[in-house]
């Protein structure tokens, strides 16, 4: 299943170099392999702490995206939209939560959870991403004891 998470901005950084400058200055170890912020389109080399991580970005139109998604109420008009796009990997929420947080201190933007249609600020969202790369241990057993207990008992529902 594939979530995403949309950063809402009047300006995108520089380079991709400025934006893992932001990614360290905040204290997170995520680097995006990508050339130009402008070339976004699809899977990108992502790594947390070394580890690969599976994340796509893509730029949409921020007055589509209002359209098609008019359960999102907003309150002014923006240029630019970057979406991040992963799946149900717990590194790659952490990682994915880390980019747009960085993006959007370094655009002066606002983050967007498809789930959740509440704008955040970078700060909320860098604090849920450190919540959510100290829980991976956990989330990671939990996943596992999960599954375990499904293959022992497949179709038996509770």
């Amino acid at each position: 299943m594939a979530m995403e998470l949309f950063v809402f901005s009047d300006r995108r950084p520089e380079t991709v170099a400025d934006w893992n400058a932001a990614l360290a200055d905040i204290g997170f170890d995520v680097v995006i392999d990508a050339r130009r912020i402008a070339d976004l389109n699809g899977y990108q080399p992502t790594k947390l702490r070394g580890r690969d991580v599976w994340i796509e970005y893509d730029h949409f139109d921020p007055e589509e995206f209002f359209k098609e998604q008019d359960y999102v109420r907003q309150d002014r008009s923006w240029k630019y939209l970057l979406a991040f796009r992963f799946g149900g990997d717990f590194y790659a929420l952490a990682a994915v939560l880390m980019a747009a947080a960085a993006y959007a201190k370094i655009t002066n933007g606002v983050v967007l959870d498809e789930y959740e249609p509440i704008f955040r600020g970078w700060k909320e969202i860098a604090d849920s991403a450190q919540t959510t790369e100290q829980r991976i241990p956990m989330l990671e057993a939990s996943k596992k004891s999960t599954t375990t207990e499904l293959n022992k008992n497949p179709g038996k529902v509770d």
